[in-house]
């Protein structure tokens, strides 16, 4: 972002053009750009190139950097139209949503006041239970919390190796190799914990190392090869726009992140040995030069327009998605015009850089201070202690971390002289069960064993999707050698179904796990790989059914519906309770004769709604797991079918426990499933 007195290069701005232009087109959904993510990147480039040439002109020129002038340039550019939309977010979300979206909300908003919202992210994104962060109106500030951390760093740094190094040659040496070992941080961490990855300074900084490569390299030995630069400029423009188009979420940046990285550095190369002909020409073209005049601003209010107008409007069609970019862009310049410029070019302020730092603390402060403020008066809202008590109801075993987010992770509850030992055995929609299974235990006398883990199916699902599905697997296989070698009575097992893809599905994915992938023969090809291996153990194997699938937060639509005075949640039950993939799960275990089916949704769902609401309590902590009171409400239910089988494990049956209620299945007769 380049200030008045420096030498203006339309390439850049036009490049900066492009950059937001694909950071809109992804978030809005527009065909062909599933990768306009790597806009992002394009900007990290783009600043590691003119921050770093600013600051080497500066310590070349004076033998010394003014820190505190160059500080004062960032938050004059940056912090009035960031504070601005941080503010009219706060303003609208006051009274727009009701107090449990705001709490929420509100602890992205002090993160983003302090810069801090990209850490703040990546904790969230690490977190399998926190509320969905793809609709969150702050989440693009994650890339502005990067570039000032950048920014607080880098100059710093610049001065240290100066002194140390002595020279540009050995400085961009020092540079090449930090960035090097960035890059390989992020390659590595894209395996291990991606969220670190995409999120992380550290994981990050190459991509302004790149940029400031270029700022380095000798101008005159650029334009002795500007044939070859000229080339070198459309390749890169090619490569950044391939990646906007071909790049996936799943596994970036890492590796993926070089294309459009390199692509943007060929292109500043380029702009340098080939001014205005070539990809600088068509980058110096009127329209991408008012986008990029416009992006800082545009990217500012793109998203937070997007993301809150589905609360007054429903669900955006591709026109509502456009007329959400429109009028951002209309904020875009009003913010351009009315603030970013007359604060950043303010003759009081210019000649004074201590006072702007002063005024840029004082904003700051009050911001994070009004968002302190604002968070406390949501959470003490009448409204909020009973959706939120909701959003919270989860079993305690998550507490001691019994819901394993790593290795195999083994816990034991219920009477530990039992000499019934039950196993709970799955993902956190097994997990779900536990607080009827526990009261169960303490009915019965049984010991209960647990072996769970985050976002990984019991079901033996090919490893395929990313590091997550491998560690799965790894884990799948643990924790089914501990089984075996613990003879349990009887294991109780569940799995999440949105991993089976239904009609019309689209790809959700998390850091390292991608849902709704497989069909239902997949599906019941990997139940049966699991439950065949108990069942050649002779274990007896309970398999429950999943639990209904709301597919939104049922606490934050019951609370809109409370703070609105009208609305619904109801959940019709052909809809949320995939009958095709619990009949996947019964074919799976046909011929088994140790393996019997649960059943529950009867206690869920009536004949044609599954209500969120039942027996006086939230039925759902969020879109698909059931709060714990209410699934200890269905504790007499459950212990009606899982009792009498593990008190007569010896009996043998193919597919249901029919026969333990003294029933023969056969060809025509209905199934007593339990």
């Amino acid at each position: 972002m380049l200030d008045k007195h420096s030498t203006f290069r339309p390439d850049i701005e036009g490049m900066r053009g492009v950059a937001v232009l694909l950071v809109v087109a992804f978030h809005a959904g527009l065909p062909g750009f599933q990768g306009g993510f790597i806009g992002v990147d394009v900007f990290f480039v783009l600043s590691g190139y003119l921050i770093t040439g600013l600051l080497v002109k500066e310590l070349s020129a004076t033998g010394r950097l003014n820190i505190v002038q160059f500080y004062a340039r960032r938050a004059r550019r940056l912090l009035p139209a960031s504070a601005l939309m941080l503010i009219t977010i706060i303003c609208v979300a006051r009274f727009l949503l009701p107090p449990l979206e705001q709490e929420r909300l509100s602890r992205t908003a002090i993160a983003t006041a302090a810069y801090l919202s990209n850490v703040f992210f990546l904790r969230r994104s690490n977190d399998y239970f926190a509320p969905d962060l793809r609709t969150n109106p702050f989440l693009h500030t994650w890339s502005l919390a990067v570039e000032e951390q950048f920014y607080l760093v880098w100059p710093v740094l610049l001065v240290l190796a100066m002194r140390f190094f002595g020279s540009r040659r050995k400085l961009a040496i020092f540079i090449a190799a930090s960035s090097a070992v960035s890059l390989a941080a992020s390659v590595w961490l894209i395996r291990t914990n991606q969220s670190w990855a995409f999120f992380g300074s550290p994981a990050r900084a190459w991509e302004f190392g790149v940029g400031a490569l270029v700022s380095l390299a000798s101008a005159s030995s650029l334009c002795t090869q500007r044939r070859w630069m000229h080339v070198m400029g459309w390749a890169g423009m090619v490569s950044v726009l391939a990646a906007a188009i071909l790049c996936s979420a799943t596994s970036f940046p890492g590796v993926g992140a070089i294309p459009p990285v390199i692509g943007t550095a060929a292109v500043i190369a380029a702009g340098v040995a080939a001014p205005n002909i070539g990809v600088s020409g068509l980058l110096a073209r009127n329209v991408l030069q008012r986008v990029g005049r416009l992006s800082y601003s545009w990217y500012l209010w793109h998203w937070p327009v997007l993301a809150i107008a589905p609360t007054l409007a429903g669900p955006l069609s591709f026109g509502g998605r456009m007329l959400c970019v429109s009028s951002s862009l209309v904020l875009a310049a009003f913010t351009h015009r009315l603030v970013e410029n007359p604060i950043r070019f303010n003759r009081q302020l210019l000649p004074r850089p201590v006072l702007s730092l002063c005024l840029a603390g004082a904003v700051t402060i009050a911001a994070i201070g009004l968002t302190t403020a604002w968070r406390w008066s949501a959470s003490h809202a009448p409204q909020y202690r009973e959706f939120a008590y909701a959003a919270n109801d989860m079993p305690r075993l998550y507490e001691t971390g019994c819901l394993s987010e790593g290795g195999l992770r083994e816990c034991a509850f219920g009477d530990p002289a039992s000499g019934t030992t039950v196993v709970l055995f799955g993902d956190s929609h097994a997990a779900e069960w536990f607080p009827a299974l526990e009261r169960i235990a303490k009915q019965q006398g049984y010991r209960i064993v647990t072996l769970l883990k985050a976002a990984c199916p019991a079901a033996g699902v090919v490893p395929g999707a990313g590091h997550g599905e491998y560690e799965c697997a790894a884990w799948r296989d643990a924790a089914i050698r501990r089984i075996i070698t613990l003879r349990p009575a009887a294991v109780v097992m569940g799995s999440f179904s949105g991993y089976v893809k239904r009609h019309g599905d689209v790809h959700i994915t998390r850091p390292g796990i991608l849902y709704a992938r497989y069909s239902y023969h997949e599906w019941e090809e990997a139940t049966r790989k699991t439950l065949a291996t108990l069942d050649g153990a002779g274990v007896i194997t309970l398999l429950i059914r999943d639990s209904p699938m709301a597919g939104f937060d049922v606490p934050v639509c019951l609370a809109r519906t409370a703070w609105y005075g009208y609305g619904g949640c109801a959940l019709p039950r052909s809809d949320v309770l995939d009958d095709a993939v619990f009949g996947a799960e019964r074919n799976a275990a046909k011929g088994m004769q140790h393996v019997f089916t649960v059943d529950l949704s009867d206690q869920i769902c009536g004949a044609a709604t599954c209500e969120p609401a039942r027996n006086g309590l939230i039925s759902y902590s969020d879109g698909n797991h059931l709060t714990a009171s209410f699934v200890e409400t269905l504790t007499p239910a459950f212990a009606a079918r899982i009792v009498p089988v593990i008190t007569a494990a010896g009996i043998s049956r193919p597919t249901d426990a029919a026969a333990v209620a003294g029933q023969r299945v056969g060809s025509g007769l209905v199934r007593n499933h339990f």
